[in-house]
């Protein structure tokens, strides 16, 4: 709730490709934790609906963390622009694609694997 809570605040300030960007970045570290993985095994895998997030409660996630979410994701890092989307420029290749095919910027394949996520 609060890295949702921030995310909103932030988007005020936003164009829509940063607004865009910056869910993606949120996104993606949300599938890292391991509250996304506990959710699933509560609601599909064991179907018991008794999820053990961690932490437990509102009070105890601390605002550095929420804002970790936050951070750029360097050669990662989607960038919109007219149209089409792009891997950052610190690729040192050129991978556009139309918008309906966003990418993440990785050498060989061009989509994102969940287990290149760990370095998060």
């Amino acid at each position: 709730m609060k890295v949702t809570l921030a995310s909103l605040r932030r988007a005020r300030e936003l164009s829509l490709d940063e607004a865009l960007a910056q869910e993606y970045r949120v996104a993606l570290r949300c599938l890292v934790g391991p509250d996304f993985r506990e959710g699933i095994r509560a609601q599909v895998i064991d179907k018991d609906r008794n999820p053990q997030w961690q932490p437990s409660t509102l009070s105890q996630v601390h605002t550095r963390d929420a804002e970790q979410h936050f951070a750029p994701l360097g050669e990662r890092e989607l960038i919109l622009s007219e149209g089409r989307a792009t891997m950052s420029e610190h690729a040192g290749q050129d991978a556009s694609a139309p918008a309906e095919f966003l990418r993440v910027n990785r050498s060989r394949s061009p989509f994102l694997r969940l287990g290149d996520l760990g370095g998060f």
